[in-house]
């Protein structure tokens, strides 16, 4: 067997929601972290499966909100869906382990169903 693509889904604890627009948003966060895809398999859509298969998993748990940190790969982010915004952002327990050397881009995705999710991917790399 070969791997092919590899990522981590980190569920963060209840109480623990990030901030946006200065209101404290109810719903449970997740970060997904480490999205990675074996060179050789490449430009096959083995990430965009990656990410609609994490996408449908926190939903299933309850997940409201999808934020990820990138260094390189912003505008793949952004062409998923996911909206930059700023550290403060983040949820508490996130943003107290930022690294602040790495200058990481912070892009979160509000989730809300399978459907909605369905018809973004149809034009993800459109």
């Amino acid at each position: 067997g070969q791997l092919l693509a590899c990522a981590i889904l980190k569920v963060i604890p209840s109480g623990d929601g990030g901030d946006l627009d200065d209101q404290e948003e109810e719903g449970v966060w997740a970060e997904l972290g480490c999205l990675a895809v074996n060179p050789r398999h490449r430009n096959q859509g083995r990430g965009e499966a990656m990410l609609g298969y994490l996408q449908r998993l926190a939903l299933n748990m309850g997940v409201r909100y999808l934020f990820c940190l990138s260094t390189h790969t912003m505008q793949w982010f952004v062409e998923r869906g996911f909206k930059e915004v700023p550290v403060h952002v983040l949820p508490e327990s996130r943003m107290q382990a930022y690294n602040w050397k790495r200058n990481s881009k912070c892009f979160l995705k509000p989730l809300s169903n399978t459907r909605d999710l369905d018809a973004q991917e149809l034009f993800w790399g459109a």
